[in-house]
């Protein structure tokens, strides 16, 4: 079943709107709609199915023979978290997906998410949140690449310094400085001190989607659960010797408590410098 998560019992439907289906959406999937077929937001992917959100709830989907062609010409045509998506619903209780909307931004991972150029991991996010640990100091050469895929991507990006209870005083340093070195907003975030709530509550208000980046152990999945301002994603303290993995195996489409959605993203060691390709902008 669907891992989009949220507050509402498991399988009860919610507005469209309030995943961030909004009257351009609406216009744009009016000839599926014609068609026979309904809008759905795409919370994770797997290799030959997705799982989606529709108006009535959470439903899994395979690939109908249109998408299954295009992959077959292009593998990167398939569908990726975040996406809105035309399905059809059959008599006998399946669901296909048939055709995916075009994107409104495109956030690509770094090389070893898969493929030269990186692989393709969300789409129609309004903000991307670069996660980066303050246990040791930020290092420019591994920040720049995700923060030049966030930029990239079409929508807005914030530096996040996580763990800052280990050194407040170097915590506000380094965030002065990376703010004037790299043009960009940049936060400070303490899950011991409950810092910035006001700022990140602004930043994910119901509706708007919010990405999260960064290498493995940075704090991305305890980082969501203080978006949601309660325990969401599954953030158990792992042992010693296997501190820094990712927790998150793929990239997944969440709903918080506040209405807001969070694409949390499995950590990547080695984003390449390649300059991604240019993402469809907001018009």
């Amino acid at each position: 079943m669907s891992s989009f998560r949220g507050t509402s019992p498991r399988g009860a439907g919610r507005p469209l709107a309030a995943l961030g289906f909004d009257s351009s959406w609406v216009e744009n999937f009016a000839p599926f709609r014609a068609a026979g077929l309904l809008p759905g937001r795409v919370s994770a992917v797997d290799p030959a199915a997705v799982d989606a959100v529709v108006a009535a709830g959470p439903v899994r989907a395979t690939f109908g023979a249109g998408i299954l062609q295009c992959i077959a010409n292009d593998p990167d045509a398939g569908p990726c978290t975040g996406d809105w998506v035309a399905l059809r619903a059959w008599p006998d209780g399946r669901t296909t997906l048939e055709a995916i909307l075009p994107r409104r931004t495109t956030l690509f991972g770094g090389a070893a998410w898969g493929g030269a150029r990186g692989q393709l991991v969300a789409a129609n996010v309004d903000v991307v949140l670069v996660s980066v640990s303050l246990e040791q100091a930020p290092n420019l050469t591994r920040l720049q690449p995700m923060l030049t895929r966030a930029r990239s991507s079409g929508a807005a990006a914030v530096v996040v310094l996580t763990k800052a209870d280990l050194d407040p005083d170097r915590a506000l340093r380094d965030q002065s400085l990376l703010a004037a070195l790299l043009a960009v907003e940049v936060l400070v975030v303490s899950v011991v001190t409950s810092q910035p709530a006001d700022r990140l509550s602004e930043l994910a208000v119901p509706g708007r989607t919010v990405a999260l980046i960064g290498e493995p152990g940075v704090g991305k999945s305890t980082l969501v659960s203080r978006l949601a301002g309660a325990h969401v994603a599954a953030v158990a303290q792992p042992p010693a010797h296997r501190l820094g993995r990712s927790r998150t195996a793929r990239p997944e489409l969440l709903i918080l408590p506040t209405g807001a959605l969070v694409v949390d993203t499995p950590g990547v060691r080695g984003y390449d410098l390649e300059e991604p390709p240019v993402a469809n902008r907001r018009s």
